[in-house]
């Protein structure tokens, strides 16, 4: 007998996460000017703890649009790629790695979500400057 989750709770489970994080993210704050407040503010911090490192990379990655085409496509992989990927692969072949995987995602993207409802903030790329 097999530990692995039955796909059907499996898909039930992911999906309903899936909606429960579209409600949050419709639900969130849409004041823009609170969030580039919020964002300048961890900014801010990031730099007085000497902990400014995306500024630098950034700064590099922009340097040769070829290497910002690269980095886009890399970070869209990634996000919607490689992760439902990894999941798929995991629950197939190590359901008991898959169970910690999905588990620490939705874990993962719960806090990310709290913090998204309790401290809105604007992406570092879309701040002026």
């Amino acid at each position: 007998m097999s530990n692995r989750p039955t796909r059907f709770r499996e898909v039930v489970l992911l999906l309903s996460f899936l909606a429960l994080y579209s409600l949050v993210r419709q639900v969130a704050d849409d004041d823009v000017a609170r969030a580039v407040r919020h964002a300048r503010t961890i900014l801010a911090v990031e730099r007085d703890l000497g902990m400014d490192l995306e500024a630098g990379l950034n700064a590099r990655l922009t340097e040769t649009w070829w290497v910002q085409v690269m980095a886009s496509y890399w970070y869209s992989a990634l996000h919607y790629v490689v992760t439902p990927l990894v999941l798929a692969l995991s629950y197939r072949h190590r359901p008991a790695e898959y169970r910690r995987a999905r588990t620490a995602l939705v874990l993962a993207t719960t806090a990310a979500l709290i913090g998204y409802l309790g401290f809105p903030t604007a992406p570092p790329r879309l701040l002026p400057g």
